[in-house]
């Protein structure tokens, strides 16, 4: 028996800091599943979904992200990228006019010399997410069980008091059926004697 309610927090090194997944569980008839990551992570909340989607089952869950000690979204030179357009602007110039400067302030006119660290970062990212997401799944499961034992103990504790009252009503059931016999026939007696009616007692 599991219980529907937990909690996981699976943490795992990345970079010079940490990854976090963490996943709350409630009951719920269907699955439902909400993902928060960090703005600069926005790319990874279709990835973290489907892992959640691929290994919960029924249930309202709440995945999010976090990392800790490292520095994301911050745009990083591509320096092969670079490199390679300098040498290319350099050619240029061999060809059109030998001897003249190449002004490095060139480069800023080339589109996407700059990259998200993220956008060279993603697969680790998603690898990270993956033993994140599996490390919290693992201590939702465990906090469900210990949970779900706690209910079946209590369950049975419950049932046990239950059978103990079945067995005392039924033990008392004849009396009670005897008791009650009683007190109908008094109130008819009474009845009878107040009106003063002569009542059948086969009929009564």
């Amino acid at each position: 028996m599991r219980s529907m309610t937990g909690f996981g927090l699976g943490e795992v090194p990345f970079g010079t800091g940490r990854l976090a997944v963490e996943i709350r569980g409630v009951n719920h008839r269907f699955l439902d599943v909400r993902v928060r990551v960090p703005r600069e992570l926005g790319d990874l909340a279709a990835f973290v979904e489907q892992l959640a989607r691929e290994r919960l089952t029924r249930g309202r869950y709440e995945v999010s992200v976090r990392i800790d000690g490292v520095a994301l979204g911050s745009p990083v030179l591509d320096r092969e990228r670079a490199r390679a357009a300098y040498r290319a602007l350099c050619e240029l110039r061999d060809e059109l006019a030998p001897g003249t400067e190449v002004p490095l302030s060139l480069l800023g006119s080339i589109p996407d010399l700059f990259v998200s660290s993220v956008d060279r970062e993603i697969e680790q990212l998603r690898e990270a997410t993956r033993r994140g997401f599996d490390a919290s799944v693992k201590a939702l499961d465990a906090m469900r069980a210990v949970e779900g034992a706690a209910l079946r103990d209590d369950l049975g504790r419950r049932l046990e008091r239950v059978r103990t009252l079945a067995a005392d009503v039924a033990k008392r059931a004849p009396e009670v059926v005897e008791a009650h016999r009683r007190r109908l026939r008094e109130r008819a007696e009474r009845l009878r004697s107040a009106v003063e009616l002569e009542v059948d007692a086969a009929r009564l």
